[in-house]
């Protein structure tokens, strides 16, 4: 059985890998990155998540880039291609995909629900 200590630890270790995640989701971030900064394995690392949040590492790091972009597209400071790239994605049409999946409309149809006036 889990102790509480124990599960307080993962907790904390949790939170501090999410909130790394969170800093830094503009840079290039891979799971073996957060491994080594965390001292873990990468099975320990998926287990992790798998338990807590019910996705893989590199999963949860996809859907926050692409709730970023959303949040990036609503302030209008930037165009969809820098939005893409300062996220990290290989190309346009990649993260136009994504975006797609997640949202059900492409990141242009997107910021034109936005600034329709």
């Amino acid at each position: 059985p889990v102790t509480d200590a124990r599960q307080h630890a993962h907790n904390e270790l949790l939170e501090g890998i999410l909130t790394h995640i969170d800093k830094n989701i503009c840079d290039p971030l891979t799971v073996g990155e957060i491994c080594q900064k965390f001292s873990m394995s990468r099975s320990s690392l998926q287990i992790l998540f798998n338990e807590n949040l019910n996705q893989t590492p590199k999963k949860y790091i996809s859907e926050l880039k692409l709730e970023k972009s959303r949040q990036m597209i609503c302030e209008g400071k930037l165009t969809i291609s820098e939005i893409a790239l300062m996220l990290g994605f290989n190309s346009i049409h990649y993260f136009s995909r994504a975006f797609t999946q997640k949202y059900n409309m492409s990141p242009s149809e997107y910021a034109k629900t936005l600034f329709k006036n």
